[in-house]
């Protein structure tokens, strides 16, 4: 019967390279697979932001926010384009989550993105607009942002390996 993937259950629940799997109805069984850590580190990281900015910036990281990084709101236009990078770091996580250990084609997306993304935040954090941007939590981002993408950069390098001959 369509729709009945009972049988790759067995498969999925020995195998660790499987995250949770997710049946769409009259479609194909997708499943989405994140081989190592930097992968699963860097998909939750902009995951989360892409969620929380597609659902509304506003809630989240607004003035009266969760997490307030933006003293002021600038309507409508600032909405639509908070909820396009959203949208921009979701497509970042799902690329992510499907390469495989030996892809390292998202990693190096995700990777030039946050670099790109560094010394906007370093304005935010040390500019002169203190009253449109929560300048401590632009520092505190920085940093993080920083190691996240030392992350992306160093798992998207080529591993070294020991030389066959051995110098004596």
């Amino acid at each position: 019967e369509k729709g009945d993937f009972s049988s790759l259950l067995p498969h999925l629940n020995n195998n660790t390279h499987y995250l949770a799997h997710t049946f769409i109805p009259n479609s194909s069984f997708i499943i989405i697979m994140a081989p190592t850590t930097a992968q699963k580190l860097l998909a939750a990281y902009n995951g989360f932001y892409g969620v929380t900015l597609y659902h509304n910036w506003v809630t989240y990281y607004g003035p009266k926010g969760i997490m307030p990084y933006f003293l002021k709101t600038e309507g409508p236009v600032a909405l639509m384009a908070w909820r396009m990078l959203g949208c921009l770091l979701l497509g970042i996580t799902y690329g992510l989550l499907t390469a495989g250990p030996k892809d390292k084609t998202a990693l190096k997306i995700a990777t030039v993105g946050q670099a790109m993304m560094l010394p906007l935040m370093a304005m935010a954090g040390f500019g002169t607009d203190a009253a449109t941007y929560a300048q401590t939590m632009w520092k505190t981002q920085l940093v993080v942002h920083a190691a996240m993408t030392y992350v992306g950069y160093s798992a998207s390098q080529p591993t070294k390996t020991r030389s066959s001959s051995r110098r004596r």
